[in-house]
């Protein structure tokens, strides 16, 4: 078997597997200076895009693509990708498809989804205006496009609120939930989709800590928490998303609910 990965910042996390399966391993990069060059067996360094990463493929006549990528902007131009090339050339590419990640990739758009498939979610607003708002503090302001916290505030005041509206002209609102953060991920192919056991991530704080900067632990033991019904609600959300690849989902408990 023969492979593409697309980007090489991740992949010594999986080159034990590569090698111990004999998988042939090549990888595509746009930056030269790159880490883990050394790993895989053929290395091509390409402009940035999917434009190289697919040449490579037919190329090499691969069996499939694994784009190595954790971020959102790039993550619409794999999906494309992956639909040209899925259907021009019969390449599995294990990627979320163009859907999904238009609605993951905004925070309104992933609401709005989880309201259809009747996933709790905090009690939330769209604001226009600081006048608008009718939930009580704390409350988070979001955007809706951005990760790892980019452009979130966690607001105790009005006088937070109106200065949050200084640098934005809307916001999505969500009532602040005090509990523990949860993480899960899904594995997800050709429809069949696989809920991986939750992992914990310490407790919602109003300084908003990151979760990067909290200790995590596997597998997830908070009382009174199922760990089932956890992977119960993931597994639901993905098969409705169906697409392929990993998803990564973000939960919180607070007694008695499970907060998407």
């Amino acid at each position: 078997m023969k492979l593409l990965f697309i980007g090489s910042r991740l992949y010594d996390d999986i080159d034990w597997y590569v090698k111990s399966k004999g998988i042939e391993s090549i990888l595509t990069e746009s930056n030269e200076d790159a880490i883990n060059l050394d790993l895989p067996d053929q290395v091509f360094i390409v402009p940035r895009g999917m434009d190289g990463p697919k040449q490579v493929a037919l190329m090499q006549n691969v069996d499939a693509i694994v784009p190595l990528i954790g971020i959102d902007p790039p993550l619409i131009d794999v999906a494309y990708m992956k639909e040209e090339i899925e259907k021009e050339h019969n390449i599995p590419v294990i990627a979320a498809n163009v859907r999904a990640v238009e609605l993951t990739s905004n925070k309104i758009e992933t609401k709005k989804f989880y309201n259809e498939i009747n996933v709790n979610t905090p009690d939330y607003q769209f604001l226009n205006s600081p006048e608008e708002l009718k939930l009580s503090f704390p409350v988070v302001l979001k955007q809706g496009e951005g990760q790892g916290g980019k452009d979130i505030l966690i607001a105790r005041s009005s006088d937070e609120v109106n200065q949050y509206f200084e640098n934005f002209d809307q916001a999505l609102c969500e009532k602040f939930v005090e509990g523990s953060e949860i993480s899960i991920e899904v594995l997800g192919y050709k429809g069949q989709y696989v809920a991986l056991p939750p992992i914990y991530k310490g407790e919602t704080t109003l300084e908003g800590t990151h979760p990067l900067n909290k200790v995590k632990t596997g597998p997830c033991m908070v009382e009174g928490l199922d760990n089932n019904l956890v992977q119960h609600v993931a597994y639901k959300i993905a098969k409705n998303l169906g697409s392929d690849g990993i998803f990564e989902m973000d939960f919180m408990f607070s007694k008695e609910l499970i907060w998407q």
